[in-house]
């Protein structure tokens, strides 16, 4: 009896561990996102915007809060939450400087971090439906970023 339910203790704590591993650890991916990145592409209503708009933009990640810049000015300070346990993985922005009409406000959003691509979709500030996909809509209510890690 006794190793029956050894047994079982056992094969429990092996699940639980296979099952711990399969979420995504928060601060793997905050450590992941630290650092500046350099603007790539970005798509709003299904287009995507014309590059000489956003040449020289970057985006600088310390710990949870974020600072897009334009050169060395910043355009945009804001903070983020990331849920990497959903699928695709959640982030929530909140712009706290440098959009009068988004301060506040949350945006709902999706990232992926892919080696040294970072890519994030967000819905418009007023709209409480989180993307599903890296994709924006003709008449949709998000924007998709794309960026680069700089190198070191």
């Amino acid at each position: 009896m006794t190793k029956y339910v050894l047994t079982t203790l056992v094969a429990g704590s092996l699940l639980s561990v296979a099952l711990a591993d399969d979420k995504e650890d928060p601060a793997k991916d905050l450590k992941a996102l630290q650092g500046r990145w350099r603007y790539v592409a970005r798509e709003e209503n299904g287009k995507a915007s014309d590059p000489a708009l956003f040449e020289g933009w970057s985006l600088v990640i310390e710990k949870d809060t974020l600072t897009m810049m334009e050169g060395p000015n910043p355009v945009y300070r804001g903070t983020f939450k990331i849920d990497p346990s959903k699928k695709p993985r959640a982030i929530d922005l909140t712009i706290t400087k440098g959009v009068p009409a988004a301060n506040g406000k949350v945006q709902l959003g999706v990232y992926e971090i892919d080696k040294d691509t970072l890519k994030w979709c967000t819905a418009f500030p007023d709209d409480k439906a989180r993307p599903k996909e890296f994709s924006t809509k003709k008449d949709g209510k998000s924007e998709m970023w794309t960026f680069k890690r700089e190198k070191r």
